[in-house]
C-alpha cells in the first residue's frame, strides 16, 4: 500500500503538475494550530526533513473549506522528493494524503471528507452507552461469579458424597478381610485340633 501512493505521484505526474500535501483536518482552529505547530517542531527537529522541504518550497498553509479547517501545504511539484518529503510527513501524520491539483491550481472538489482527527469529547449518547456497557459487564461479572460458586459448591458436595462412599467402601472391606481373617485363623485352628487329635 505504501508504494502505490508513490507511484500514483510519479504516474500522476503525467495528468498534474503539481499535488498539496494534506497532512490534518479538523474541526477547531485550536486544534488544527496544534498540528501545525507539530509541524514546524517536527521540520526544526528532523535536518533531513528540513532540507528535504526547504528544496522543495515547502510551506504550511491552514485552510478552511466549510466547516473543516484543513493543514495543507503549498503546492508542490510531482517529483521524487515531493514523494519522499510525503512519506516522512506521514510517519507523523498518518491520516494526511496526497492530493492533486485540478488545472485551476484549487484543491478538488470533497477533500474536507477526508479522515478527520475524532474529537475526544464523547457526546451525552456516548456517554450513556459507556454506562450501559458497565453496567452489563458488572451484571455478567456478578452473575458469572454466582454461577461459578454454584458449580463450586456442587461440586464440593459431589466430592464429600464420593468420599464417604469410599470411607463405607473401605470400611465394609476391613470388616469382610477381618471376618475373612477370622475364619482363616478358626479354619487354622480347627485342622491343627484334628491334626492332634488324630496323632492321639
Amino acid at each position: 500500500m505504501k508504494y502505490f501512493w508513490l507511484i500514483w505521484i510519479l504516474i500522476a505526474g503525467f495528468a498534474h503538475a503539481e499535488i498539496r500535501l494534506v497532512l490534518d483536518v479538523r474541526n477547531d482552529p485550536g486544534e488544527i494550530e496544534q498540528s501545525r505547530l507539530r509541524l514546524q517542531q517536527l521540520l526544526g527537529q528532523d535536518t533531513s526533513l528540513a532540507e528535504l522541504s526547504k528544496r522543495l518550497g515547502f510551506r504550511s498553509v491552514v485552510r478552511r473549506e466549510g466547516k473543516s479547517y484543513l493543514l495543507t501545504s503549498t503546492p508542490l511539484p510531482e517529483n521524487e522528493a515531493a514523494a519522499a518529503l510525503y512519506w516522512k510527513l506521514r510517519t507523523a501524520f498518518p491520516g494526511s494524503v496526497a492530493v492533486p491539483l485540478s488545472p485551476t491550481g484549487s484543491l478538488p472538489s470533497g477533500v474536507p471528507s477526508l479522515p478527520t482527527t475524532p474529537n475526544p469529547e464523547k457526546t451525552p449518547s456516548q456517554e450513556w452507552m459507556l454506562w450501559i456497557a458497565l453496567f452489563a459487564m458488572a451484571v455478567t461479572g456478578v452473575l458469572g461469579l454466582f454461577f461459578t460458586s454454584r458449580q463450586v459448591n456442587r461440586l464440593q458436595e459431589r466430592h464429600s458424597r464420593i468420599k464417604r462412599q469410599q470411607e463405607e467402601i473401605e470400611k465394609r472391606v476391613h470388616e469382610l478381610f477381618s471376618r475373612l481373617g477370622e475364619e482363616i485363623y478358626q479354619l487354622g485352628r480347627d485342622v491343627t485340633d484334628q491334626t492332634h487329635r488324630l496323632k492321639e
